[in-house]
């Protein structure tokens, strides 16, 4: 008896620690949109200052590390294997889905002159979540370019094999240590040599791409050379009619 209650008592705290977490993130949202919608009118105007438009700019790249940080706190309240919201499974066009990301992405390489090279795909179809495949994109090309120095250059290369599409996204940036990489999909793991970069990172962007991956009958896989940079490899089970 005394087991049973001290186990009711642990949820009733986790769901009340839950639900604080749901509220302030609820609450933070409201202040970002407000910011960011002042900085966008403001951007729009003819006459503005090329340093202020620069700082309204970095601003901009500030809210958009913040909103993604509130996704992610919002993946964290939920249970393992669910996310914010169902699955919407549709043929989804790879290449569309990836230049979409790369054109979201844009003022973050364009600051710091990263080249991203990118080959085309041609006919490529999976089935899939279109949100939830730019999220798994978005945070590995997102982390590409952060942990990229200036003037970089990032891969993005495919192989269609056996029915799956691999997709290679290679970068020469800083690389990880061989002692972290059997950590790196691992909630809230962040190297210490990472942690050194100037980001707001939670340490669960990896963990949230490998769980997209595999939601979709994939898989996510990393490669590295201390040093010399990194490669992540997403495998997805491919459409028949995707030309090889």
């Amino acid at each position: 008896m005394r087991r049973e209650q001290g186990a009711e008592q642990i949820i009733a705290r986790l769901k009340l620690k839950e639900e604080f977490i749901a509220n302030a993130i609820h609450k933070l949202r409201t202040p970002i949109a407000i910011i960011k919608g002042n900085v966008d009118l403001n951007l729009r105007e003819k006459n503005l200052p090329a340093g202020v438009k620069k700082v309204l700019r970095e601003i901009n790249l500030e809210i958009k590390d913040l909103s993604s940080l509130l996704s992610d706190l919002t993946y964290l309240i939920r249970k393992d294997a669910d996310f914010a919201r169902p699955m919407v499974i549709e043929r989804q066009n790879i290449f569309e889905v990836i230049s979409k990301v790369i054109e979201h992405l844009k003022p973050l390489f364009l600051v710091k002159k990263i080249k991203i090279i990118f080959k085309k795909f041609n006919a490529t179809y999976v089935q899939g979540d279109r949100i939830y495949l730019e999220k798994l994109f978005n945070n590995l090309i997102g982390n590409a370019i952060k942990y990229t120095k200036i003037g970089g250059k990032i891969l993005i290369s495919n192989e269609k094999r056996n029915g799956f599409l691999k997709i290679n996204i290679k970068d020469n940036g800083m690389g990880i240590r061989p002692k972290d990489m059997q950590h790196i999909f691992d909630r809230f793991y962040r190297a210490k040599k990472i942690r050194t970069v100037n980001d707001v990172g939670t340490g669960l962007g990896l963990p949230i791409a490998r769980s997209v991956a595999e939601m979709h009958g994939g898989s996510l896989e990393a490669e590295s050379v201390f040093g010399q940079g990194s490669t992540f490899i997403v495998t997805l089970p491919l459409l028949p009619g995707s030309r090889r």
